[in-house]
Order: C-alpha cells, then sequence, then structure tokens
C-alpha cells in the first residue's frame, strides 16, 4: 500500500474471495483525508497483478465491488489470458493489449542483467531466451535466473533447454525425423516415447514447439494443415486433463494419417 491512496496485489498469490471481502473491499470502503485534490476527486488507485488467476468466486465478488465504490475507487486488473477474466468484470473494464517487446530491446535488457550478475551467456543461450519468452521480458529474466543457478556462470543454450523443460531444437529435429520417415508405427511411437522420457519433457510442451517447427520444415501444405488441425486437438486435450499416455500415439497417429492420406492422392 502506497501513502493510503494505492493497492496493489498479485492476484495469482492472493487469489480467493476472502480476499476481495477482507483486503479489497475494506480499503475500497475507506476515504483518505486527501480525498479531494486541487482539480477535484483523487481516486484511490487498485492494482491486481495476474487476475486471470483469480478464481471465478473472487472474481464475481470484485465486480459488486467495482460497482459499489465506483465515485471514490479506480481499478487496474492485470491479467496474461483475458479469456479467464469473466464477461461481467470485461464489460466494465477499457482493454489495452501490449504487444511483445521487440527483440533489439529483450536482447538489450538480457545482456544487461546478465552483466550486472557477473554472466557469461552464449550467443545461441540468448537466441534461445528470447526465443522461449515470447515477447515476454519477466519470462526473459525468470529463465535467466534460472538458468544461473544451475550453472557455474556460464548459461549455455543445453542449460536453457534444460531449466525450462523445453524441447531443444536437436529434438525437434529427430521427432519430425521418426514422425516423417519411419514407416513401422510401433517403432515411432515406441522412439517418441523413450526420447520423452529421457529428457522428462511434457507432451504439451512438445506439441506447442511442434506448431512452431511446422511453419518451417519441408512438407506439402495439405499436410502441414492437417497436422496442425490435428495437433490442435491434441493439445486441447491435454489442457482439459488427457493423459500423455493416450496423446502422445495420437501424435504418431496424426502423421502416419497425413501420410498415407497423400500417398493415396
Amino acid at each position: 500500500m502506497r501513502g493510503g491512496m494505492v493497492l496493489e496485489l498479485n492476484a495469482s498469490d492472493e487469489r480467493g474471495i476472502a480476499v476481495v471481502r477482507e483486503q479489497i473491499k475494506t480499503f475500497a470502503a475507506t476515504k483518505s483525508l486527501s480525498s479531494v485534490g486541487v482539480g477535484g476527486p483523487a481516486f484511490k488507485l487498485i492494482v491486481l497483478d495476474e487476475c486471470d488467476a483469480m478464481t471465478n468466486a473472487a472474481q464475481s465478488a470484485l465486480r459488486r465491488v467495482m460497482e459499489k465504490y465506483v465515485r471514490n475507487v479506480r481499478f487496474v486488473l492485470v491479467c496474461n489470458y483475458v479469456g479467464q477474466i469473466i464477461p461481467a468484470l470485461q464489460s466494465r473494464c477499457t482493454r489495452f493489449r501490449f504487444s511483445p517487446l521487440p527483440i533489439d530491446a529483450l536482447k538489450s535488457r538480457l545482456e544487461l542483467a546478465g552483466r550486472n550478475e557477473g554472466l557469461t551467456i552464449e550467443e545461441t543461450a540468448k537466441n534461445a531466451i528470447i526465443r522461449l519468452a515470447g515477447g515476454d521480458m519477466r519470462r526473459i529474466l525468470n529463465v535467466l535466473q534460472a538458468a544461473a543457478a544451475s550453472a557455474d556462470n556460464v548459461i549455455t543454450e543445453d542449460c536453457v533447454y534444460a531449466v525450462t523443460a523445453a524441447p531443444h531444437p536437436a529434438d525437434l529435429d529427430r521427432i519430425f525425423k521418426t514422425l516423417l520417415d519411419q514407416t513401422d508405427y510401433a517403432a515411432a511411437l515406441a522412439l517418441l516415447r523413450q526420447l520423452q522420457l529421457s529428457k522428462g519433457l511434457a507432451l504439451v510442451d512438445i506439441v506447442q514447439a511442434m506448431f512452431d517447427r511446422l511453419s518451417q520444415i519441408a512438407i506439402p501444405d495439405e499436410m502441414r494443415l492437417f497436422a496442425t488441425k490435428q495437433l490442435a486437438e491434441i493439445e486441447y486435450h491435454l489442457a482439459r486433463g488427457a493423459t500423455d499416455s493416450v496423446q502422445l500415439p495420437a501424435v504418431v497417429g496424426t502423421f502416419f494419417v497425413a501420410r498415407t492420406f497423400l500417398k493415396a492422392q
């Protein structure tokens, strides 16, 4: 809390309805002695970071607080996924979307952080961190912190992929080579399962990395479109709680079906 006029909360940590009823409502209900400024009323400000992590019950309670104290309080809701915010709450807000930061800016800040921490970051490691961050500077710092904790002041590309549990480009090459060249379904499935277990990779991370690589590999457009659609279905099922042991055969089957379909044409 700043000077009694600003309340900042990380909604991913304090996400329940009790926080809304106790901390937020109590803060909004009280008026500051400096509530009247030179140009009119000086509004209190409530900033909720990562509010998409709040439960639906907490968001509904927050909506009622926003309506009741609209005369003296303004709310700033910061989120990563706007789809996780209930429509009733979205309708009471003005949206501001922020695009990913440019690569040059990300690289400059990454190098500055490395120098300040006394780290040597290899060029391939810098490119890997920036690629995995997707324009998010906070994720870059989190990855750098994790890599620095597991390395001896020298950050390598392998170290970056190890701490993020993301598929290494070399592993993706092996996956696509298996899916596109292997003629035995059971052998292809066994190879991918062994790779997943030996590298400790989650299937959802593999599928997401395959999306990015699909646009770069040399395959017919019909096969690319079919694979994209099927991988999207698989990712959806994984997000809904499907198991890797069931969905991994579906990944292998997607490419075997696509290859059979193209040969039949």
